[in-house]
């Protein structure tokens, strides 16, 4: 780590295009005592004019290349300045010859670097112009650029002033024009880091999610810049470093502890030196890069550094790739010797009904309390205007989202719960570089939990009374239904491990919503109403099986619901096992389940859901009043039996009660029958009396 002169060269300001003028200015190139010559500049910044110490050109722009290296009179600084060559000035951009001003210009920093150029403060801390200003010394810089245009328009060297489009950094509080200026900033070596870095990708210890992130990763490594670390603000991690000065020379100290760099410095000049402490903080980036193993005791070898470093895995936005996650891996790799996780998952950008990015500058940011606990149009606005009372936002932003969240919410926002908010994110493919937030989602997803609380109230209802052993001869369709079980959770695991969690949400729904509530659960309504033990003793222990596997299946995307429906029950069913939390428990996995898959059966009881599908579009405009009879007519003698066994299923799904089975040989076609061939071996027959 190193002090020295230089800026941050971060995107951490706002850029606002607007217009502004452009002045182009002569400088003039001398031969013997007479001026022969003249080189036109165009600037932006004619205040700064005292500052320049160079006029630049591309080496290959054959107008100026007679004068590289040339001498030309700054006619307000009264001095020569060179003409210089470097590939970074833009031949096409203005007059294809820029003036050198490195104090004030990150560009024209780096090109006096190149060249070993003078560097000249113009302005000060306050926005105001130094004594190098001469007659202008003291002037706030904007009145000082009105005041310099005057001078040269008076001295003959200004030749045109035109209108220009241009990015100006803004303060994002203040709105004020950010200056740059020229301080001493501590800067971090990058350069081995990185390396290491691309090293651990590349041998596969550090797994980045989505892979496609991995060619920017090595593009930002391998094109690496030294970090500046230090921050000139009033809050943030103090740096350890302490100075003294000795004989007008400044000499720094590294030191933990402010007493042990007293301590050193004594030693080595004497009890009366004066130690003076740096007011800079470090970047905020800096104090999260090191909060994997600082969090675990680091430097220390603390008993939770031992037990938990390195981390597993590291969720964050695709957006903050570089400014976080390559930092928390470099510095990883150099203080602990050891990569901060196994495993980077970046999500992609949160946009609104509209595609547009959620930000605050836009107004379209939605409160994450809002959606769980709900609010009313009037008190959303009353929340939006104490944003702004506390200085939070600006009161165009405040225009925007007001505009925005009538749009959006004109009856307010409902209450959804916790549980609502975590599974609709989890439901979106977060891969994506954009997930697109509707609020109509959420809706969806509260009555997706109210279906499982339903679900747990009718299996509470029918089997709480019944005895709960597994059957020694279990019903087909509880066969299938522990069959779509075991498919459901070796789902959700492999989707877990590739961290596909909107597959983990879509075949929680595929198994809940539609198989086991749409089909199944209608069809153990008859189960129980048969006379047959067995079957009820085959229902019982299917339906409980499957709420209890569903529950702990999906506790880490609905913790709320599943924990609190999990320790009702409990109290109910002894197979319930007691815990604090299902968190606590041991989470289902395929091997504990494979018994049940069941393929062949899978693709048996498809078919007769798509039967059940053409009954329901059929029967689609037939009132239940008419008291409807369906009979499903097969050729297949194997058919004729499975339909007759899995019956239940075919009423509760179809949600007729009259359905009949019949073997094509022993049918006959009721005159007021309606047909529909479902396929070559079976026929649907609709007789409405």
């Amino acid at each position: 780590m190193e002090k020295r002169k230089g800026d941050r060269n971060e995107n951490e300001r706002n850029m606002k295009r607007e217009r502004g003028i452009r002045a182009n200015a002569g400088r003039r190139e001398e031969i013997g005592k007479a001026y022969k010559h003249e080189i036109v500049v165009a600037t932006t910044r004619p205040e700064t004019v005292f500052g320049d110490v160079a006029i630049a050109v591309h080496p290959d722009d054959e107008r100026y290349a007679k004068y590289i290296g040339q001498q030309v009179w700054h006619a307000l600084r009264e001095t020569y300045i060179p003409v210089i060559s470097d590939p970074l000035v833009d031949r096409d951009y203005g007059t294809g010859a820029i003036k050198v001003t490195p104090a004030h210009d990150p560009l024209d920093y780096q090109i006096a670097m190149n060249h070993q150029l003078e560097i000249i403060e113009v302005i000060d801390d306050h926005g105001n112009i130094t004594e190098t200003g001469k007659l202008f010394k003291n002037l706030p810089r904007f009145i000082a650029r009105e005041k310099v245009l005057n001078e040269l328009s008076n001295k003959g060297l200004l030749k045109s002033i035109s209108d220009h489009n241009m990015y100006v950094p803004l303060c994002s509080r203040s709105h004020d024009v950010v200056e740059y200026l020229l301080k001493e900033q501590w800067f971090i070596k990058c350069e081995g880091m990185a390396q290491k870095a691309i090293e651990a990708v590349k041998q596969g210890h550090l797994k980045i999610i989505p892979n496609t992130c991995e060619d920017s990763w090595y593009n930002y490594l391998n094109n690496i810049r030294d970090w500046c670390i230090s921050r000139q603000i009033w809050w943030g991690h103090s740096i350890p470093a302490y100075y003294v000065t000795v004989e007008g020379k400044t000499e720094w100290i590294i030191s933990r502890t402010e007493d042990d760099a007293k301590t050193f410095i004594q030693n080595k000049y004497g009890q009366d030196i004066q130690l003076y402490k740096d007011q800079d903080v470090l970047d905020t980036w800096f104090s999260s890069a090191i909060l994997p193993f600082t969090v675990m005791g680091w430097p220390k070898k603390s008993e939770d550094f031992e037990k938990y470093y390195p981390l597993t895995l590291m969720e964050t936005g695709s957006d903050i790739l570089f400014f976080w996650v390559a930092r928390m891996v470099m510095l990883g790799l150099e203080l602990t010797n050891c990569i901060p996780f196994n495993e980077v998952l970046l999500h992609g950008l949160l946009c609104d009904t509209y595609g547009k990015k959620m930000s605050k500058t836009t107004g379209n940011i939605v409160s994450p309390e809002n959606i769980i606990n709900g609010i009313t149009l009037n008190d959303l606005i009353a929340q939006m205007k104490e944003s702004y009372n506390a200085g939070l936002i600006s009161e165009s932003v405040l225009k925007r989202m007001l505009s925005a969240n009538k749009k959006q919410f004109p009856n307010g926002i409902p209450e959804h719960g916790t549980d609502a908010l975590r599974m609709t994110l989890c439901s979106h493919n977060i891969k994506n570089q954009h997930i697109k937030f509707d609020i109509m989602e959420f809706q969806t997803n509260k009555f997706f939990l109210n279906k499982i609380w339903q679900a747990s109230k009718y299996i509470l209802l029918m089997t709480s009374e019944q005895v709960y052993q597994k059957p020694t001869n279990m019903a087909i369709i509880d066969q299938w239904i522990l069959s779509r079980l075991s498919l459901m959770i070796n789902v959700v695991n492999d989707s877990f491990s590739q961290r596909d969690f909107h597959q983990v949400v879509a075949s929680m729904k595929q198994f809940l919503y539609y198989e086991f509530c749409d089909y199944y659960l209608e069809a153990t309504k008859w189960g129980y109403k048969d006379e047959d033990m067995n079957i009820h003793i085959s229902h019982t222990y299917s339906l409980r099986k499957c709420l209890e596997a569903f529950l702990h299946i999906s506790a880490p995307v609905i913790p709320y619901l599943s924990d609190d429906l999990y320790k009702r029950l409990s109290n109910k069913f002894p197979e319930f096992v007691s815990i604090p939390s299902l968190m606590e428990g041991q989470y289902p996995v395929p091997e504990q389940f494979n018994e049940w898959r069941d393929v062949s059966l899978d693709e048996r009881i498809n078919e007769v859901i798509n039967i059940i599908l053409k009954i329901r579009s059929i029967m689609g405009n037939t009132s239940k009043k008419l008291n409807p009879e369906v009979h499903i007519v097969t050729s297949k003698s194997e058919d004729f039996t499975f339909y007759n066994n899995i019956i239940n299923l075919i009423k509760g799904g179809s949600k007729i009660f009259n359905i009949l089975i019949f073997s094509k040989d022993n049918y006959t076609e009721n005159k007021n029958s309606i047909s529909y061939s479902y396929s070559s071996d079976c026929t649907l027959f609709i007789i409405i009396e």
